[in-house]
């Protein structure tokens, strides 16, 4: 059992992009500290990507083995399209000229590419899961990676709102220079969990304990698996 004593929500699915599921941590693996957690977030993702990997799991059934589905949106400039062998465009920003997938991505797209007409596709697929999850009576949280100023939207404008500060020197291969990250920080990330779900005690003090190592270390690196049900016992 969790160690949180809310027991109404013993099982957690997510879906999101790289605010779900990121190498330093995200509410996700905060929430997997109490809870029982399946993440389903990308990074990179955007959210045609992450609509359809949400309607799979609700066509197969998988959606009522869970007592909670948090749905985090993407950014509206992501353009994903899956073809028989691969997700297209899983790499963020279409506009991003720094990457050879985002590159791939708009060169098939871009002589009709819109991006107005990206943003209202996008939310209105955010209207109609809301409604999905509603006349299904599946329990759910809803947030935004973007400002919709949708008033059912639990968390809105993430990116602004939690904009990360977490400066690195190095760390990975793909680090050619020091960099701040705009990933939001573990602080961050434990105030948007704490939005979802009630956090323990202890999770909050080991999360503001590894918020402050990866502000001294200055090192970029996998935190996630430090997360994993920590706090959760093994009897299941």
């Amino acid at each position: 059992m969790p160690t949180n004593t809310n027991t109404n929500f013993k099982k957690i699915i997510t879906y999101g992009c790289s605010f779900t599921n990121y190498s330093l941590g995200t509410y996700a693996d905060i929430l997997g500290c109490d809870y029982y957690v399946t993440n389903r977030g990308q990074s990179g993702a955007g959210n045609s990507y992450i609509k359809f990997c949400l309607l799979e799991d609700f066509k197969s059934g998988i959606l009522n083995n869970f007592d909670l589905v948090v749905v985090q949106w993407s950014g509206f400039n992501r353009w994903n399209y899956k073809n028989k062998d691969k997700w297209l465009g899983m790499q963020g920003n279409i506009f991003n000229r720094n990457n050879k997938e985002s590159i791939k991505a708009y060169k098939q797209v871009r002589s009709f590419y819109n991006i107005e007409y990206e943003s209202e596709i996008h939310k209105n697929d955010m209207i109609l899961v809301k409604g999905l999850m509603q006349s299904n009576n599946i329990n759910h949280k809803i947030l935004s990676y973007e400002k919709t100023r949708f008033d059912w939207i639990d968390i809105d404008n993430m990116a602004e709102r939690y904009k990360g500060s977490y400066f690195f020197e190095g760390g990975a291969d793909w680090i050619k220079q020091p960099f701040v990250d705009k990933h939001p920080t573990l602080k961050s990330h434990l105030k948007i969990a704490e939005q979802i779900l009630p956090i323990s005690r202890e999770t909050r003090h080991f999360v503001n304990t590894k918020h402050f190592q990866i502000a001294r270390e200055k090192i970029f690196k996998n935190y996630y698996l430090d997360f994993s049900n920590r706090n959760i016992t093994t009897g299941r």
